[in-house]
């Protein structure tokens, strides 16, 4: 992303509200919500509203689509933010983990002493999860895409992942700190009950999300999803899960 881009961008979600609406809307995934659906769950006024959503559309966060007679809002899958020449899937994955992993999150120990601070902590937990993430590996592989061609294309989880997937993968690592705080205070190990969010809670829940929730939309939808992974709907013929030995499957843990 360029520099300018960045800036407006954080500028734009430094206002409490505006970052609870963008939130909102990441979660909400594709299709997003109207202006009165956003007003009600955030209790904030329609006025107000107006003035949040166009600050976020003027930094690229949000963008508005017509449906009849309402607009919906919406932010960009990850994905379609791909195509823009200024924007890098692993980018925008990166943005959207730092707008969960807040500072004032409780986190492992270890990890609040790898930096002068717990941004910079944070910074380096980000990094290294996509690092893993990211990675080109087989135990990443998750779809096979045939064509009508006969070429078929593998994706990776990486492939996949939004802003709605991050936000499952970060209460899913919250939830494992806390099970775990509570374990600890239940066995009076009361150092232990200290520890928060760890780089293997998060890792394990990025496994689990692919694993466990249905990352395929509605029969409805599959043409739009496609077209977000940048495939035209009339060229793909069949979509199926990779395939792994047992042997793949114990490396890559959680599949």
């Amino acid at each position: 992303m360029e520099k300018e881009n960045v800036v407006a961008a954080l500028a734009a979600l430094a206002q409490d509200n505006r970052l609870d609406v963008f939130r909102l809307l990441v979660q909400t995934g594709a299709g997003g919500l109207p202006a009165g659906g956003i007003a009600e769950r955030l209790g904030i006024a329609s006025p107000t509203l107006s003035f949040h959503l166009a600050q976020l559309r003027h930094a690229g966060l949000v963008q508005m689509r017509r449906d009849g007679k309402r607009v919906h809002s919406d932010a960009p899958h990850l994905h379609q933010r791909q195509a823009s020449p200024h924007r890098d899937v692993r980018d925008g994955a990166r943005e959207i983990y730092r707008i969960y992993l807040t500072n004032d999150l409780p986190y492992d120990g270890a990890l609040a002493k790898e930096a002068s601070n717990i941004g910079n902590a944070i910074e380096r937990l980000i990094e290294r999860i996509l690092e893993v993430q990211f990675a080109r590996r087989e135990e990443n592989k998750f779809l096979e895409v045939t064509l009508r061609s006969g070429r078929k294309d593998v994706l990776y989880r990486s492939d996949l992942l939004s802003g709605a997937i991050i936000a499952s993968i970060v209460e899913r690592a919250k939830g494992m700190a806390i099970k775990r705080a509570i374990a600890d205070q239940g066995s009076g190990d009361s150092m232990q009950s200290l520890a928060g969010i760890s780089e293997s809670d998060l890792q394990l829940s990025f496994l689990a999300e692919f694993t466990e929730n249905d990352i395929f939309p509605p029969a409805d939808m599959t043409e739009d999803w496609l077209k977000l992974i940048d495939y035209d709907p009339e060229n793909v013929v069949k979509i199926a899960p990779v395939r792994r030995d047992e042997k793949t499957q114990s490396r890559g843990g959680v599949i």
